[in-house]
């Protein structure tokens, strides 16, 4: 009879585990399907925003000659007080070392520079990166802040000079803004010198890029791994105690 009892238990715990393996199997590789087909929709990473212009190099010819304003416009870039880059004024490149670019964009005393950026996905959480250093000049700091669709996404801050006597040895700092939500396809990114700045107080600019971070839908794919992990060894612990 005890004989017979094992034997019973024995071909009962294989038939279960052939079961729970054949049920799991289907049912995991149908979540990870779906899974899988949302992804792209959901939580992939898009082909993302393009700053155009993002290191500052390239002035408006146009807008100067109509303007008399020599090389004081740059394209894709709108100013507010005065704000352009180096090639305008030259003085504004003596401090930082921007990546090994000979050109940067700056802020002088309450200004800014705004571009509307198109590609982004309504909807979807994006966010701000820059190189960014402040001009070597006496007590003077400005204090800079980035926005997206006028709501303010990093600072006001006031910046250091990264290398007051002008050797350009120490790179620029780098400078991630907060995460925003686009609201459209579009966006106007706008660095700027807060109010309140002095007069004689620079930012000076480079590398700006846009990234878009990752949504949910990705760690949701983690988690079905990690369920599948466990209900595999749940499964196994069962199956032994059965076949003991």
């Amino acid at each position: 009879m005890a004989c017979l009892l094992h034997r019973f238990r024995y071909v009962l715990g294989k038939a279960i585990n052939v079961f729970m393996q054949k049920a799991f199997s289907a049912g995991l590789a149908a979540a990870v399907a779906i899974a899988l087909v949302l992804a792209p929709a959901l939580g992939a990473p898009a082909a993302g925003p393009v700053v155009l212009d993002p290191n500052f190099l390239t002035n408006d010819a146009a807008a100067n000659a109509a303007n008399n304003s020599g090389q004081f416009f740059l394209q894709n870039w709108k100013p507010t007080g005065y704000a352009s880059n180096s090639k305008a004024d030259s003085g504004q490149f003596d401090n930082g070392n921007a990546a090994g670019q000979s050109v940067v964009g700056f802020l002088s005393g309450v200004s800014s520079l705004s571009q509307v950026v198109q590609g982004f996905v309504a909807g979807r959480t994006y966010r701000v990166s820059v190189g960014a250093d402040a001009r070597a000049t006496v007590n003077t700091k400005p204090t800079f802040q980035i926005s997206a669709d006028n709501v303010q996404v990093y600072g006001p801050t006031l910046l250091n000079p990264v290398d007051p006597v002008g050797t350009f040895s120490t790179a620029f700092t780098a400078i991630q803004s907060d995460t925003f939500v686009a609201a459209n396809t579009f966006v106007t990114i706008k660095f700027a010198n807060a109010a309140g700045s002095d007069a004689n107080a620079s930012t000076l600019l480079s590398a700006v890029s846009l990234s878009q971070v990752p949504e949910p839908i990705s760690l949701g794919i983690l988690g079905i791994g990690l369920l599948g992990v466990g209900v595999a060894r749940w499964r196994g612990g069962v199956t032994a105690r059965l076949g003991a």
